[in-house]
């Protein structure tokens, strides 16, 4: 592990550990901004945009609606209150912008969701170290990019059993892929993986198709299953909005995504 990695873990950790009081600081913030009728749409984009990145999704929904209200022309306010809050924009390019998502609370049955936890518990000596795949294709370990450990294959079995069919039946049964502008299609290939991050363990950015063989894939889907509901802070998902810094550097656009036990 480089000196760079170690500073990106102790910023993360920090980072984490801040974030509690810092949301909490700001949904305040912008509880005001729409109980006194805030009118600056200057005002209300930063603040719309700092709930996003806190993960606020509703509330910054709220505040983009307001700014659609006082003014109707702006398109990327009105492409964020849709996104945020579960639904696609019409007309809108998914490559050009903020990453279309849905976000699903309490998914599973808790019967089903406790015999997983059980599952992985009583399979964690068959995890190995995470890899990443470059763009031809090659797969490696690198400790910079990700760390953790990921379920060997062999086992993964009763995780398709349990998991699979629930996970099949919500997108027939519910509007998810219309949602981020897909629909059904016949042949639905599905992928599994089983994976376990501890302290000071991270994925860092990525795009889940960069490799040729992954090319094909359409829909990501992350399901969070943990112990205790508290057990940790960090682990958020952030979707970084696509060409939105392209020619200012890194990316830093993002919606935060909070790792809810038994949430996908």
């Amino acid at each position: 592990m480089n000196d760079s990695t170690d500073d990106y873990i102790t910023k993360a950790r920090k980072s984490a550990y801040e974030m509690v009081s810092l949301r909490q600081m700001v949904i305040a913030m912008a509880e005001t901004a729409l109980t006194r009728g805030e009118d600056s749409l200057a005002a209300l984009s930063k603040i719309a945009e700092h709930c996003r990145q806190i993960g606020a999704h509703d509330v910054s929904a709220r505040i983009f609606d307001r700014i659609v209200q006082l003014d109707p022309e702006n398109k990327s306010a009105d492409v964020l209150r849709e996104l945020l809050l579960g639904r696609m924009p019409k007309a809108y390019d998914i490559r050009q912008g903020p990453a279309p998502f849905v976000q699903i609370k309490d998914f599973l049955e808790l019967e089903i969701r406790d015999k997983l936890l059980c599952q992985a518990i009583a399979d964690i000596e068959h995890f190995n170290d995470a890899t990443v795949y470059s763009a031809n294709g090659e797969k490696s370990y690198d400790s910079n990019r990700r760390r953790g450990r990921v379920l060997n294959y062999d086992f993964i079995a009763p995780y398709k059993e349990l998991f699979l069919p629930e996970l099949k039946t919500a997108l027939k049964n519910t509007q998810i892929l219309s949602c981020l502008g897909l629909r059904e299609w016949p042949k639905m290939r599905f992928e599994l993986q089983v994976t376990n991050y501890a302290d000071n363990e991270f994925f860092g950015r990525h795009v889940d198709d960069n490799a040729l063989h992954l090319k094909s894939r359409k829909v990501s889907f992350v399901y969070y299953l943990r112990r205790t509901s508290n057990s940790f802070v960090g682990g958020d998902l952030l979707l970084y909005d696509a060409n939105r810094d392209a020619t200012n550097g890194p990316f830093t656009a993002y919606t935060r995504i909070q790792p809810l036990d038994n949430s996908i």
